[in-house]
């Protein structure tokens, strides 16, 4: 049984004295985020009034009280949300979004028409959970475990408890879960899923359709099913099936088993080739990552296909297709062979064993490198005794680089990979100006935007970002960027910190892979791992955009506030009011008043990804003001030209383009 405190789940409670005066303390799991409210006594319980803040509406609810078995129904209590008793209540929402919470005894649950939440427990029987019309969710609360159709309680997203739940849909709509704490048991619809097992030991079948399936901690059982599906593993020692289709299967951390079942299969792995050990082993391959506490060692078979950091569509060898080719790998220089720098001062003399001391060829054959291609920032030339001189070109200020190709001493090339021919090595000639970070070679828009020079100035330092984005696209929780990254977790905001990590469990701290990849571009610590943040010493909070958009009420607590998202639909009112006569002003006006103690919060906004679809910033009020500036993006091409990207928005809105991994 769970005990309620107020409308919250209630942990633990206790009394004290002070003053001669008895006083209670309780514990309790927050089920809302109270604003101002009037509680008044009516007939059988409290109704309590809560205030309009912002773009938040006023909104009312009904707590009961006592054990008797009620049939509660908003509409006739004046109510949108509704709190159970601790008897076998019967609660009833109607045509608006409510939220209908059980309480202690076993209750049943009819959702309406609009978008419902529908908190429940172990004692509540399935049969008796409707959400009705709309895109309804289940919170489970407590330990007691829960076992729930969504297709036939009409549920589109299930949020786990405590226990060990079973989530199954025999519908043919998408659902979305999370199973929370415990072993759970979660089983997709025929439609196109998103499953989540997120913590203990959990069992996830996608059933048809193309899935999105999360392993996340534990020792987890993963099946993709029909369909092509997306698969990762997530901590710990997963077992992935891909079944039908064709899969992409992530073991992610611990020592998995990836299986890709029929179709074209590949397996994904966070670094390069050269990191991981590759063996045949029966039936199939092992790989082991050389790097501890990364990707761990996986076996895999029935899969065709690999992907690394640096090398995609590597083809896994069969007993058709053995590995005769060579492979090279790429090589970041920051000297020649002679110790000299490559400050543009000089040519440069490289010896072909730099460069050819990381390739492989499980053979063991001799490798030698037959040509140069793709040079930028200089010009090659081999010497007679093999060597390669490199001349900078005059003026050049960015990374030099080329390609090579090798074959062994049977004349056998390297692999072709799917869509890019034969592989090549890539040099960096990394000048001694860039930082020691290995991946700043691959961030183009340093170099590009000229901010290497920046830095001997302006670094961002005592700068703070806030960044506002939504959940991606198949995710059932307010996500932010991932704080705890090695290259963020020291540039996060502390007062952001201490609030988000007090109000939330662990259970309910999901991380937006696309909010941690924009905070890294923005201020990624400087520190000779991974990349660089353009504004390496500013600080950055995240926080999440969705229905409720109150978080944005804090742009005006910093220097800058960093939008990466926008409109869904053209000339259409993005944010809705509670007060009809408000605009979208009314929300950047204290930060453009009060922001930067009264200069102005710098608000950037992203164009948007929609030009193909004939996506347009001066189509959205979030784009086509003067209040915030809207940032298109480009990209460059392996010629090294800077292009407009195919799909991002235009308009006369927009202030800059921005060059993106």
């Amino acid at each position: 049984m769970v005990s309620s405190f107020f409308g919250n789940e209630l942990l633990a409670r206790g009394y004290f004295t002070r003053n001669g005066k008895k006083h209670e303390a309780a514990a309790v799991n927050f089920l809302a985020n109270p604003r101002g409210h009037t509680i008044t006594n009516v007939s059988g319980g409290k109704k309590t009034v809560t205030e309009a803040a912002g773009v938040l509406s006023q909104t009312s609810s009904f707590t009961a009280e006592g054990n008797q078995a009620r049939t509660l129904e908003a509409k006739k209590l004046g109510v949108i949300n509704i709190q159970a008793g601790d008897g076998n209540d019967t609660l009833r929402g109607d045509e608006l979004d409510n939220w209908l919470a059980g309480g202690a005894g076993s209750d049943t649950f009819f959702g309406g028409d609009g978008d419902d939440v529908l908190l429940i427990d172990g004692d509540d029987l399935p049969e008796n959970i409707h959400g009705g019309k709309g895109d309804d969710i289940v919170q489970v609360v407590g330990d007691k475990p829960v076992s729930l159709d969504l297709g036939k309680a009409e549920i589109e997203i299930a949020h786990g408890g405590r226990g060990n739940d079973t989530f199954v849909s025999s519908g043919n709509s998408s659902v979305f879960v999370r199973g929370g704490d415990g072993n759970d048991v979660i089983v997709g619809s025929i439609a196109n899923d998103a499953l989540s097992g997120e913590n203990g030991d959990d069992f996830i079948s996608g059933n048809a359709g193309k899935d999105l399936i999360r392993g996340h901690r534990g020792n987890d059982r993963l099946f993709g099913d029909d369909g092509d599906d997306v698969i990762f593993g997530g901590s710990d020692d997963d077992l992935l099936y891909g079944g039908q289709g064709n899969d992409t299967l992530l073991g992610e951390g611990g020592d998995d088993y990836l299986d890709g079942g029929e179709g074209l299969d590949i397996a994904e792995f966070s670094g390069n080739f050269a990191d991981y050990k590759i063996t045949k082993m029966g039936d199939g391959i092992l790989v082991s990552d050389k790097t501890q506490g990364r990707d761990g060692t996986d076996f895999l078979r029935n899969i065709e296909m690999m992907n690394f950091k640096d090398i995609t569509g590597y083809a896994v060898p069969t007993v058709n297709l053995e590995w005769e080719n060579p492979t090279p790998v790429e090589d970041i220089l920051y000297q020649d062979s002679k110790g000299q720098a490559f400050d543009g001062s000089r040519p440069y003399i490289i010896k072909p064993a730099q460069l050819l001391k990381n390739d492989i060829d499980l053979q063991g054959d001799k490798i030698i490198i037959y040509q140069a291609s793709n040079i930028r920032g200089g010009t090659i030339k081999e010497l007679p005794n093999g060597d390669i001189e490199f001349t900078p070109a005059k003026g050049f200020k960015g990374i030099a680089s080329f390609e090579y190709s090798i074959k062994d001493s049977k004349g056998t090339k390297a692999i072709q990979t799917a869509g890019s021919g034969e592989l090549t090595g890539k040099v960096y000639l990394v000048p001694p100006s860039l930082p020691s970070d290995p991946d700043v070679i691959r961030q183009y828009y340093l170099e590009a935007n000229n901010i290497a020079p920046v830095w001997n100035h302006y670094t961002g330092k005592k700068i703070r970002i806030g960044q506002f984005e939504p959940s991606g696209p198949f995710s059932v929780a307010e996500e932010v960027a991932d704080y705890r990254h090695p290259e963020l977790r020291n540039k996060i905001d502390k007062t952001w910190l201490h609030n988000y990590e007090y109000k939330r469990q662990e259970e309910d701290k999901v991380f937006s892979k696309h909010a941690t990849e924009v905070a890294g571009i923005m201020v990624a610590e400087r520190n000779g791992e991974g990349g660089v943040g353009v504004a390496y010493d500013a600080t950055v909070a995240s926080y999440w955009v969705g229905a409720d958009v109150s978080s944005l009420d804090r742009m005006k607590n910093y220097d800058i506030a960093n939008h990466s998202w926008g409109h869904t639909q053209n000339f259409k009112q993005q944010i809705s009011f509670a007060d009809k006569n408000k605009t979208i002003f009314d929300i950047y006006k204290p930060a453009l008043t009060d922001g930067r103690n009264g200069l102005g919060t710098v608000i950037v906004n992203s164009a948007g990804n929609d030009r193909q679809k004939g996506g347009n910033t001066n189509y959205s009020e979030l784009t086509n003001v003067r209040y915030g500036i809207a940032v298109a993006s480009a990209e460059r091409n392996r010629q090294f030209e800077t292009k407009i990207a195919s799909y991002s928005n235009q308009g006369a809105s927009v202030f800059s383009n921005s060059l993106w991994l």
